[in-house]
């Protein structure tokens, strides 16, 4: 994992469409990895999944291997930008609220909204449970 965050860090692989067949797999299934310019209405920044694709038809056109990797990207820079999104929000707070007394505990977690759209899963479903 460090050479993944060495890579989205320091080499130029911070975004998802510049991860390893991060384009095609873009294009393949349809998803929002996280933006923090669009979050709900707590401030939590959004992730979208959705399921409206073929596996087998994304895996005609990739490897295991390839999305697992890609995989791994979107999961350390959803933890880069939560670390760096939490950092901020501590600061902010820290800012506002001073320091406090001394050993008092402090911090910020960052959480996501993941939107998971099934739709497409659950009419596949519902047609293959019907008629089979």
């Amino acid at each position: 994992m460090d050479e993944i965050r060495d890579n989205i860090v320091l080499h130029g692989c911070n975004h998802p469409s510049k991860f390893p067949k991060g384009e095609l797999i873009n294009t393949l299934i349809p998803h929002i990895v996280l933006d923090h310019r669009a979050h709900d209405k707590e401030g939590c920044p959004l992730c979208v999944e959705t399921y409206t694709f073929s596996p087998t038809q994304v895996m005609e056109q990739i490897s295991i291997e390839d999305y697992v990797l890609y995989m791994k990207y979107t999961l350390e820079y959803r933890s880069l930008v939560l670390e760096q999104m939490s950092e901020l929000k501590e600061r902010e707070r820290k800012d506002k609220e001073g320091q406090g007394e001394e050993g008092e505990p402090y911090g910020y977690i960052q959480y996501t909204c993941v939107i998971r759209d099934l739709c497409e899963y659950m009419y596949i479903y519902t047609y293959t449970c019907t008629y089979t």
